[in-house]
């Protein structure tokens, strides 16, 4: 009986998780990325894969995987966040019991915890993109590498290629991340003289080539144009993708590696050592990796890129929990203030955010015959997708939304023009101000929120709208 209640008492953080999955997404707030993801998901299927293939700059398989479940549950926003939130659950299970069998019942259970309680958790669950099946991938990839290696089993070879290759076409990060690994367990099981070990490592090696390598094939040919990459984030890596905006997530990231560098450096255990060692070398290179093409190229690397790492360093952090009682008190005290204040600020976010009542404003007072006119690169795709019925125009300095070809731009002639037989709106009130009727539906950026919010009357007697939302 107490073997089993070890064996499931991972469930607990797991319950504890899905609750505050659903009191965290009872809204439709998107970001823009998120739209980018749900625009390509409504895609007819062959042409989601052309625009995968040539004009994106992500590999397909996470794509293949929402549009999948969307046909069984729905496009709503609720349905694609819990596919995100189902791969932390996926990944709680299934690469849980492999760390209970490989490294201990105590550090399964702390393993979990970080997974779904660390603060990035709360974001990787419920983000509408594909960064946390990218972590159940590389997870299980790496997971079932250690499990070949230690027990020599032919299954657990043929899943670490599987999980592989899935990681490899799901992210580009996590076909280096893979194939980082690869060279780590070719050298360990070289080192260990384990009967077969190398060889079959070797074989997986040259299997995964064939299967990963097309993705710089893939990659070459994709829109690498440098105003598609992130600016400003290379040196924000630092932290490792936990959210330091609190006390408690900072002193608790600090912790986590000064207990693990202590755990490692006490315990006896050689396979449990290298076993941890792995993950964390493997995190460790792709992110020097990452950096150093950001210095010497451009800035390619994100926190949430590095995802694809994060199994091995939850499972470090697990390895110095676990080692010690004092340890396992320390972290249920920290990690629960650090979830706890991550939560609140994300419920604030959420409760603060004026999308709804921007929606409602445009619900109740543009018709579908009208004119909107958005104005910056994150309005534009949030009315298209909202309201896809709507004529939607981009000025001419408009950053138009790549994965809409709905949205065209437009400028002041065009819109003078516009005004003769239609009606017209548009996102900033200073945009055209030649044109009479311009009343305004704005919000810099509703999925943050704005402190200062206040209800607009029409300028012009020539419009029919009662109340406009404005954000200062």
């Amino acid at each position: 009986m107490q073997k089993i209640a070890g064996k499931y008492k991972t469930f607990l953080p797991i319950l504890l998780s899905v609750i505050a999955f659903l009191c965290l997404n009872n809204h439709s707030l998107l970001s823009h990325d998120e739209m980018g993801t749900l625009f390509e998901s409504r895609m007819p299927f062959g042409k989601m894969l052309r625009f995968l293939f040539a004009g994106d700059v992500h590999p397909p398989v996470y794509f293949v995987l929402l549009k999948s479940w969307q046909s069984v549950f729905g496009q709503s926003v609720f349905a694609a966040r819990c596919f995100s939130f189902a791969a932390m659950i996926a990944c709680a299970v299934f690469a849980g019991g492999k760390v209970r069998r490989l490294f201990g019942e105590k550090t399964a259970f702390w393993f979990v915890a970080f997974l779904l309680f660390s603060p990035l958790s709360l974001w990787l669950g419920r983000f509408i993109r594909m960064y946390s099946w990218t972590l159940f991938f590389t997870t299980m990839a790496f997971l079932s590498a250690e499990t070949a290696l230690r027990k020599n089993d032919k299954r657990e070879y043929a899943l670490f290629v599987v999980f592989a290759v899935l990681a490899s076409w799901t992210h580009y990060y996590a076909a280096l991340t893979c194939g980082v690994m690869t060279l780590m367990y070719l050298c360990r099981a070289y080192d260990s003289g384990a009967a077969g070990g190398f060889k079959r490592f070797f074989i997986c090696g040259i299997v995964l080539f064939f299967c990963v390598s097309p993705t710089a094939y893939v990659l070459s040919r994709q829109n690498l144009a440098a105003s598609r990459w992130i600016t400003g984030e290379a040196f924000a890596s630092y932290n490792l993708f936990f959210e330091n905006d609190n006390f408690f997530s900072a002193f608790l990231v600090f912790s986590a590696w000064a207990f693990g560098i202590q755990a490692l450096l006490e315990s006896e255990n050689t396979d449990e050592k290298a076993g941890v060692l792995t993950g964390l070398y493997v995190a460790v290179f792709v992110l020097c990796v990452g950096f150093t093409l950001s210095v010497l190229w451009r800035p390619v690397i994100v926190e949430r890129y590095l995802t694809a790492t994060l199994g091995g360093v939850f499972l470090f952090f697990a390895f110095g929990a676990a080692k010690k009682r004092a340890n396992e008190l320390f972290f249920a005290v920290f990690l629960t203030l650090s979830f706890l204040g991550c939560f609140a600020a994300e419920r604030q976010k959420v409760a603060g955010s004026v999308q709804p009542e921007f929606y409602n404003a445009v619900k109740a007072n543009v018709a579908k015959d009208d004119t909107v006119i958005a104005n910056g690169w994150w309005m534009p795709p949030w009315l298209s997708y909202h309201f896809p019925d709507y004529t939607v125009f981009g000025p001419d300095d408009c950053s138009v939304c790549i994965f809409n070809d709905k949205i065209a731009k437009t400028d002041k002639a065009a819109v003078v023009e516009m005004l003769k037989t239609k009606r017209v709106f548009t996102t900033d009130a200073n945009l055209y101000t030649d044109c009479e009727q311009r009343e305004i539906i704005t919000a810099f950026d509703p999925y943050v929120g704005a402190e200062n919010v206040r209800i607009l009357r029409k300028r012009s007697e020539l419009m029919s709208l009662s109340e406009i939302v404005k954000c200062e």
